[in-house]
């Protein structure tokens, strides 16, 4: 095994030439840019490509933090996974969670309603969820919400008097 390590936090905030690579081990380093922000990067190879995933920034991403997500990529490419495409898939799937929020949801549902009401009945379903659902749950993905969260709110609603 490669030897790794080989940066302190100091050697970090020290860094300040644009274009140099610091190398921590096992293929980790961290690049200074000419703006003097600096990056982590892991190049590997995996079946027979030479690959370059980005870690994340310095100091926001910390050297510790760096190295333990090195851990995890080695260990994803020692299984046959390329670590660039799970965090792109992680990402696809958090922003598709981001898309179906509780509020988000709560607006298709009122658009497919919106021929069987009336204007002011509407009205006051939009109103009522405004005033004390949405402002709790509206900005939760829907899988991320736990039926104890629902049951906060809703005790919320009939300890003001509401039954409807």
């Amino acid at each position: 095994m490669k030897s790794t390590n080989h940066l302190t936090e100091l050697a970090c905030r020290k860094a300040s030439s644009p274009g140099k690579k610091l190398s921590d081990g096992q293929g980790m380093y961290l690049l200074v840019h000419k703006n003097g922000s600096k990056y982590w990067r892991l190049d590997y190879r995996l079946n027979g490509k030479r690959k370059t995933l980005a870690i994340g920034v310095w100091p926001k991403v910390s050297l510790t933090c760096a190295r333990e997500l090195r851990k995890e990529a080695r260990e994803q490419i020692q299984r046959g996974i390329d670590p660039l495409k799970h965090k792109r898939d992680q990402q696809r799937i958090r922003a598709a969670s981001h898309e179906r929020t509780f509020s988000v949801l709560c607006e298709e549902w009122m658009k497919r309603q919106a021929p069987r009401w009336t204007k002011k009945h509407a009205f006051d379903v939009r109103r009522g969820l405004e005033n004390h659902v949405l402002k709790d749950l509206g900005h939760l993905p829907v899988a991320d919400i736990e039926r104890q969260e629902v049951l906060v709110v809703l005790r919320k609603i009939e300890g003001s008097g509401k039954y409807e």
